[in-house]
């Protein structure tokens, strides 16, 4: 009887072990927010990251999925702000957990568009399998490669030392990618996200969902004028941590639009440096590195992987000298700050 008594001492300590053991030797990936979803069926998947210099680093397959309609696409939106309420500070700073939910939420569809380096390839490069099934409905997805985008936002995130709370977005199309930058900034302290565009785009679904998940994004709309390149006049008078610049293409455009706003914010992005078909933002891209001195940036970068290392989009961001408590008195009544026309005339 004792022999026995003793046996099952012995199968209980090794069981117990076993439990409190084992989660410690768990794959990092798999992280405690990831194991409480778990039983509702969203496990993040593993993200193989290559550290080979000359390799390049991909993201998983999302499968099995449902096919991808717009109630899937927002479905996902609403999963994607479930996820960052659990997840860990290590998953939300890491771009290919990032790029994960970005594939995952979908992309506009291209439908079988060539890329113009190699009509044999998708626009897309292997990106392609993250368009969403909507047919001739192409009023919904991100227009986007997913490790662009997540790089720029963690990179944003940490330069604004974890906090960001006001963002102008000039650009808002259909709103895909406004939503999603709300919610992930939200989990940064977001006040507010203001977004403009020249008409409305953006979907009563879409909108709908802005006021169910409480996003703070305030939609303005403003008259184009063809015949005067001025920028986006409605919001000159306010400040913002994140300016995304991603509206008129066209060069005159796109330079009103930074010389309105660098000045007004901590980090000005553009959209399209290293895109084929975005001629004149790619000028201006370059001509920003080039005077990176005279406009006292701090930092410039440039998120531009693609697949196939194909020029599609792309996404700038400029870090300014202002500091993290400038004021609009301040900004404002700096009469020194330098212009286009300045550097020229330097030259």
């Amino acid at each position: 009887m004792k022999e026995k008594f003793w046996t099952c001492l012995v199968l209980l300590s090794v069981l117990l072990s076993v439990v409190v053991v084992l989660p410690t030797l768990m794959p990092t990936h798999f992280s405690e927010g990831n194991r409480r979803l778990a039983g509702t069926h969203v496990v993040v998947s593993t993200v193989r990251r290559d550290t080979a210099a000359t390799s390049i680093p991909t993201l998983p397959p999302i499968s099995p999925l449902p096919q991808r309609t717009v109630s899937y696409h927002l479905n996902q939106m609403r999963l994607f702000k479930l996820v960052l309420q659990t997840a860990t500070d290590a998953e939300v700073l890491d771009k290919y957990w990032v790029a994960h939910w970005i594939s995952r939420i979908g992309l506009y569809s291209e439908g079988e568009r060539p890329s113009p380096r190699d009509p044999t390839r998708h626009l897309y490069g292997d990106d392609k399998v993250y368009q969403l099934d909507l047919g001739s409905d192409r009023v919904y997805g991100m227009w986007q490669i997913p490790l662009q985008l997540a790089e720029y936002v963690t990179f944003v995130v940490q330069t604004l030392q974890f906090s960001v709370p006001r963002m102008l977005e000039i650009g808002t199309c259909r709103g895909a990618t406004t939503t999603f930058l709300a919610i992930y900034f939200s989990r940064f302290g977001l006040q507010v996200l203001e977004t403009v565009n020249v008409e409305d785009e953006v979907t009563p679904q879409v909108k709908a969902l802005w006021v169910e998940l409480g996003l703070p994004i305030h939609s303005v709309l403003f008259t184009f004028n063809a015949t005067h390149p001025t920028a986006v006049p409605l919001l000159y008078h306010k400040l913002h941590e994140v300016t995304f610049i991603d509206g008129h293409h066209d060069y005159p455009y796109v330079r009103r639009d930074f010389e309105t706003y660098w000045n007004r914010s901590i980090v000005v992005s553009f959209h399209d440096i290293n895109d084929i078909f975005c001629v004149d933002v790619r000028r201006l891209w370059s001509e920003l590195k080039g005077r990176q001195s005279s406009f006292r940036f701090r930092n410039v970068k440039e998120f531009t992987f693609h697949s196939h290392q194909d020029q599609l989009m792309g996404i700038g961001a400029l870090v300014t000298s202002q500091s993290f408590s400038f004021s609009l008195s301040d900004r404002i009544s700096n009469v020194a700050l330098p212009t286009f026309d300045d550097h020229r005339a330097n030259k």
